[in-house]
């Protein structure tokens, strides 16, 4: 009996423990949690990125990176503004020239690739001068904020084209050279070396050659102000930009730059020289248009498109035309296909004829360019020998 009893007290203490557990937790859990009372006043909210630290206040790594970061970007922001609001109300003018000309200490031919028709007495072109930093990057990031460590990291250009100079004739030939500022060469178009680009007039420019590290470019002038726009990346991403202009005057004669001597054959059918001259060169003037002027003195017409010279006639061009079996047997195993010459107009020579791998193609001095004949601007003296040929290599 005694026994019993202990166990019922016991039971009984257990469970009134139980239930005090319970309801000393359900107090707890309707308690508010404590917060430190917030004695900011006067928030500012221009200022709502800034971030508060003090008592009971405290910010990671994480949430600092992301507040400098912002930062960072309404700074860059503001600055552009201010800068875009400044030359609203200064009202510049720098298009006209976007920097000065020095003298171009280090090439001996320099002379020759001016336009002699320019003012006497005028420096030889180089490269703008880095101190003008209202005139140039335009198109990059705002020189004015770089510090001078920075100014001198960028791209450096050099060109032949001397703003206020004055050119006769169609065309203005010139060079551009742009380096970064290890000295390294900057091409017209690389992956991975940076690049370079030349408007003229707002219109993209192709190179017509390059000798040493100098890119030629030749632009078709217009009556008054050309204008001219060079720019340059280098492969980390800085970029320079520079103006010229020059004014075109149609009534003035083109600068002649001398002579060169063209040869149009057919040896591989047989037929040899077809036309042959000197022909005297003036600024700019591409192979096409040296070519065009051969012919028209010799009596031949021609089709030319884009830069490509697909077919040149006369009477009887093609006539006693033949072609060895020695040449078939090679064409045979490149594969080449030929033509029923049955019906083969002995009038014209074009792309096509006799074989499909058949057409017109150039060389300057022993050498084929990569470009096409109205992209090549020739030098004085150049022989330029324009054939016809059954493949690219059967000629």
């Amino acid at each position: 009996m005694e026994e019993k009893s202990k166990k019922k007290y016991l039971i009984l203490a257990l469970i009134m423990g139980m239930t005090f557990i319970l309801i000393i937790g359900a107090v707890l859990h309707a308690r508010k949690p404590f917060a430190p009372e917030n004695t900011t006043e006067g928030i500012n909210k221009k200022r709502s990125q800034v971030m508060v630290s003090g008592d009971g206040y405290t910010t990671d790594k994480t949430r600092t990176r992301k507040h400098n970061k912002v930062t960072k970007v309404n700074s860059s922001k503001i600055v552009k503004k201010e800068s875009s609001e400044k030359k609203k109300n200064t009202g510049s003018n720098q298009s006209k020239d976007d920097s000065k000309a020095v003298k171009d200490s280090n090439s001996s031919s320099a002379g020759r690739d001016n336009n002699k028709g320019g003012s006497a007495g005028k420096k030889d072109p180089d490269v703008d001068d880095p101190t003008d930093i209202n005139k140039i990057h335009r198109d990059g990031d705002d020189e004015k904020h770089l510090t001078e460590e920075e100014r001198k990291q960028l791209p450096i250009i050099k060109t032949s084209l001397v703003s206020g100079d004055e050119a006769g004739g169609k065309y203005k030939r010139f060079w551009v050279t742009a380096t970064d500022y290890k000295g390294r060469n900057i091409p017209v178009f690389s992956v991975g070396d940076g690049y370079m680009t030349v408007l003229a007039n707002r219109e993209k420019l192709s190179s017509t050659g390059a000798s040493s590290n100098r890119t030629y470019f030749t632009a078709k002038l217009r009556q008054g102000r050309n204008d001219f726009t060079i720019t340059a990346v280098d492969r980390r991403g800085k970029k320079r930009t520079i103006t010229r202009w020059i004014r075109g005057d149609s009534s003035k004669p083109a600068v002649v730059r001398g002579d060169v001597s063209i040869t149009v054959s057919a040896r591989i059918i047989g037929l040899g020289t077809l036309a042959s001259g000197n022909v005297t060169m003036t600024e700019g003037e591409s192979v096409e248009d040296l070519l065009k002027t051969l012919l028209d003195r010799s009596g031949f017409n021609y089709t030319i498109s884009g830069g490509y010279l697909a077919a040149i006639g006369k009477t009887g061009i093609a006539e006693g035309w033949s072609i060895s079996d020695e040449t078939r047997e090679k064409l045979q195993r490149e594969r080449s296909t030929e033509r029923d010459t049955s019906e083969q107009n002995m009038n014209r020579l074009r792309e096509g004829d006799f074989y499909n791998t058949s057409g017109w193609m150039y060389s300057v001095n022993g050498e084929t360019p990569q470009v096409g004949i109205g992209s090549y601007v020739p030098e004085d003296g150049d022989d330029i020998q324009v054939f016809f040929a059954l493949s690219q290599d059967t000629y």
